[in-house]
């Protein structure tokens, strides 16, 4: 059971981040009774900030920071796992 909460708390961690349109600042965000869970909420709130950068980045022709951005995705799926 503890494990169900801990996960349903990551669940509801990346829901609230994805629906950030702008950029996360660390005031701004939620905090959980789990330090693995805010330690998740921090690391997806830096991944969200080096995404728009790259996408940013891409949008102008530079799509090295996308490909480096790539291989931090499946570390951070495997977190929320």
């Amino acid at each position: 059971m503890h494990r169900t909460m801990k996960s349903l708390t990551k669940a509801i961690a990346v829901s609230l981040l994805t629906s950030i349109a702008g950029r996360v600042l660390a005031d701004d965000l939620p905090s959980f009774s789990e330090p693995e869970v805010n330690t998740f909420v921090k690391s997806y709130a830096q991944f969200v900030d080096d995404y728009l950068v790259a996408f940013k980045a891409a949008k102008s022709g530079d799509a090295s920071k996308v490909q480096a951005l790539q291989a931090k995705a499946p570390e951070l799926q495997a977190q929320g796992a």
